[in-house]
Order: structure tokens, then sequence, then C-alpha cells
């Protein structure tokens, strides 16, 4: 006995219910593997506690005179800018496997 319209639409509907609930499923899995992943390892300092950390060493070798803040005309170098810079270029690679170490 053939289907009638009815209910082909009613299992149509369901099944696209179906596919809809899989899908979100999927998504879910998925935003979930990305978070794991991009969660710091056990002992690994966040972003922001390795740079904050890193820029206090930063700050102390300026204060003694280890690094310049002025190049021979006058010209602000700006080191703690570029040095913020490079810790967080530095903490993303590690965290993406380019950079070997912090």
């Amino acid at each position: 006995m053939p289907l009638s319209n009815a209910d082909r639409q009613r299992l149509f509907r369901e099944r696209k219910r179906l596919e809809a609930e899989q899908q979100a499923a999927r998504e879910l899995a998925e935003a979930a593997e990305v978070e794991r992943l991009l969660r710091p390892a056990p002992g690994v300092p966040t972003e922001e506690e390795y740079v904050e950390r890193e820029l206090a060493v930063t700050k102390v070798m300026i204060e003694v005179g280890a690094i310049k803040t002025r190049d021979a005309q006058g010209h602000d170098l700006g080191p703690l800018r570029r040095s913020e810079e490079y810790l967080r270029w530095r903490y993303r690679g590690f965290r993406a496997s380019e950079v070997a170490s912090l």
C-alpha cells in the first residue's frame, strides 16, 4: 500500500530532524575537541601568565641597563611593546608545535 502525501511529509520532516540532530552532535564534538586541543597542558602557563612573567624579566633588564630603550638619536625603541609582540608570537608558535619550547 503506497504512503499518503501526509505520511511522506511526516517521514521527510522526521528524517530532516534526525539529520539536524546528528549534525549538531558532530559540531559539539568538534568544538569540544578544539577546546581540548587549545587548552594548555598541565604545567604549561597560559599565554597571559607567560607574557606577564617574561615582561617582568624584560623590565628588570631595562632597569639594570642590559636593554636599551633609546637609540643613538634618542628615538624610543619600544622594547616592552616589541618584547610583548615577540612573546605572544613565541607562545602561539609553541602551542601550534612550531616552536620547540618556551
